[in-house]
């Protein structure tokens, strides 16, 4: 029988091109949800990026311990800090999407 693997959802876009929509729709479906934004509201806009980086980074880490399906919710994800998820993801072997959502028109 095979296993399906846990899934690895990264979202990526500026403000307002309905990343956290589109997330909550995962929710729906049972997806754990890491925000730095959620942390930053809880801890302290702007006061604590190190400790909200980190914690970020290994809530994905201790979730992905207990496979289930993530899904990343954050604004101006580059390539290089999606690495560090994707790292994570072929380390537990998940199925790894990434998800960019198109620029705001002008």
């Amino acid at each position: 029988m095979m296993k399906i693997k846990p899934k690895l959802i990264i979202m990526a876009g500026n403000i307002g091109t309905g990343k956290s929509t589109l997330t909550k729709k995962y929710v729906e479906q049972g997806y754990v949800v890491a925000s730095k934004d959620m942390l930053r509201y809880t801890i302290g806009n702007g006061k604590y990026e190190d400790i909200i980086w980190g914690t970020d980074l290994s809530m994905v880490y201790n979730f992905m311990k207990l496979k289930v399906n993530i899904v990343v919710d954050g604004c101006a994800i580059t390539k290089d800090i999606r690495e560090s998820y994707i790292r994570y993801g072929q380390l537990f072997n998940y199925e790894i999407i990434a998800v960019e959502l198109p620029k705001l028109s002008k």
